[in-house]
């Protein structure tokens, strides 16, 4: 999800992630659902405000694989964010286990 506060009555665009599936996208405005309108990566909002605009859409998971030095290394992320790594070394940390 993001949110913007709109502070002024004004039109705003808000960028969506193209991660993100765009039948999961979900626009609210002061709480309120509205229509979407997609321009190009952003989310266009009408005139509106004072009002707070949130942007709601789903986290896929996905799995990616990349070779790190002589080790294969498996990325398991849910949305843009690394959840866990397979194989689990000192190389990687910070990461959990998936």
């Amino acid at each position: 999800m993001s949110c913007i506060q709109v502070i002024y009555k004004a039109s705003a665009l808000e960028l969506r992630p193209r991660w993100a599936p765009r039948e999961s996208l979900r626009l609210t405005v002061g709480g309120e659902p509205a229509a979407l309108r997609l321009v190009g990566d952003f989310a266009f909002v009408p005139s509106c405000g004072p009002a707070p605009v949130e942007l709601r859409y789903a986290l896929p998971r996905r799995t990616s694989r990349e070779r790190v030095g002589e080790m294969e290394v498996e990325y398991h992320w849910r949305g843009d964010e690394i959840i866990g790594v397979t194989p689990q070394s000192d190389f990687f940390p910070m990461y959990p286990a998936a």
